[in-house]
């Protein structure tokens, strides 16, 4: 009867390791989060040439209010930073 030996190596990550990791999903988030922001004030910018209103009220208002005109890229910057 032979008796065979296994051994086992376990790769402990290293500070160093998760910090490169990090760093490099954070900068594709915001560069992301950038790119989304011009997209969506592109279309906005499309919307408002295109005479969309461009108004927003709270459930059950009376009236509306015009959204600025950086409100969409604010929001989506905005969201980007709390998801990130």
């Amino acid at each position: 009867m032979n008796v065979t030996t296994a051994t086992a190596t376990i790769d402990t990550p290293s500070t160093t390791t998760t910090t490169r990791t990090r760093l490099p999903l954070l900068r594709v988030g915001a560069l992301a989060g950038v790119a989304a922001a011009v997209a969506t004030e592109l279309v906005a910018a499309v919307a408002r040439v295109g005479d969309v209103s461009m108004k927003a009220g709270s459930i059950g208002a009376d009236s509306s209010e015009s959204i600025p005109v950086f409100g969409f890229a604010f929001s989506t910057l905005l969201w980007t930073a709390v998801g990130i």
